[in-house]
């Protein structure tokens, strides 16, 4: 009986206990990246230098190899690049269009809007001078971030128009695209709440929300950096972001997926 092959995006540390428990399973592992320095490397069965990023790098490699799946774990980077191959290839997938939208800040918070989901005020810019014209829009305080990166990368909380600059100047720098965003800043009633969640042909059947502190002293003192389970947020309130999700799953026709989900409850 032939192995199952599983093309694995990326091949870092934290992604080591899938490519062992895939083996577990009888799998063929094969992971790709453009870091082959990268741990996981070494415990798979064959790796290939090719950006997770890249859509049509990641397409080609699939077909080339005649892999069974493409597994993006772990790593935001690499959902666009599972969801556009399995889409061209027939693989069963969530619709690559609504993954794009997921993954780009400008698109999802436009969609929120436009769909009646609560999400703050913003501007998107692709260059300073047209950040300093349309900041008057908004109210300080608020928070500049890249469209399409993660982890809290690039992102900064500015005050007043004093600290505007700067902000600026560090989102552009870590964006991978053209533009930035601009949204006003939401307190938090009490901690915000973050969790996980898994959805089943679109059914969410799995969650667990936690309260989120960030360290105040720490170099960017909006980061979180501690997570409280289960969250002290009321079960009404919860369940509230339960249907909430469960709609916007509906909506862009989302499948079988895993979720990270940030609110703020004003």
């Amino acid at each position: 009986m032939n192995k199952k092959r599983i093309l694995l995006l990326g091949g870092t540390a934290i992604q080591i206990p899938i490519i062992e428990i895939a083996h577990k399973m009888g799998m063929c592992v094969i992971t790709c990246d453009n870091k082959p320095e990268n741990p996981g490397h070494k415990l798979a069965d064959e790796y290939y230098d090719v950006s997770i990023t890249d859509n049509e790098a990641v397409l080609e490699l699939a077909k080339k190899l005649n892999v069974d799946a493409v597994v993006n774990f772990i790593l935001e980077a690499g959902v666009q690049a599972a969801a556009y191959t399995h889409e061209k290839l027939g693989l069963p997938t969530s619709p690559y269009k609504s993954v794009h939208l997921l993954s780009n800040k400008k698109l999802f918070r436009e969609y929120l809007k436009e769909n009646g989901f609560c999400t703050p005020n913003l501007i998107t810019c692709s260059n300073k001078e047209e950040a300093f014209e349309r900041i008057a829009t908004l109210q300080y305080p608020v928070v500049v971030k890249p469209t399409d990166l993660w982890g809290s990368r690039g992102v900064s909380r500015v005050n007043d128009d004093s600290e505007l600059d700067a902000a600026l100047t560090l989102a552009f720098e870590n964006s991978r695209g053209a533009d930035i965003i601009i949204e006003e800043f939401v307190e938090p009633d009490g901690a915000p709440i973050e969790g996980d969640a898994f959805a089943v042909d679109g059914i969410l059947t799995t969650h667990v929300w936690a309260d989120v502190y960030p360290d105040k002293s720490a170099p960017n003192p909006i980061t979180p950096v501690c997570f409280c389970y289960p969250s002290s947020k009321s079960d009404d309130l919860q369940q509230k972001l339960n249907m909430t999700l469960q709609r916007l799953i509906t909506l862009l026709d989302m499948q079988t997926n895993a979720y990270n989900i940030e609110a703020r409850i004003d």
